[in-house]
């Protein structure tokens, strides 16, 4: 679902689109440059460390560019419990 935003396939985005596909065009030049995605005008990816460490790439209207808790998201507490 990220390749629209990395790549143009010929389909317009919206301008929230297009700013989410900066940012992450942003997060790979600069990974690719220097191991790291952080850098300048993008939120700071931190280092994982646990579930809620998890950089969220989403529009600003869905949430925007942060962290998230994928485990409290997706209800793995709940799913684990079943098991």
């Amino acid at each position: 679902t990220e390749l629209p935003y990395l790549f143009e396939f010929g389909v317009p985005l919206t301008p929230d689109q297009q700013e989410l596909s900066a940012t992450m065009i942003r997060y790979w030049t600069t990974f690719a440059a220097t191991g790291d995605p952080n850098g300048s005008d993008v939120p700071r990816w931190r280092r994982y460390r646990g579930t809620g460490d998890v950089q969220g790439l989403d529009l600003d209207s869905a949430g925007g560019v942060g962290p998230v808790d994928v485990a409290a998201e997706s209800h793995c507490a709940f799913w684990a419990s079943l098991a």
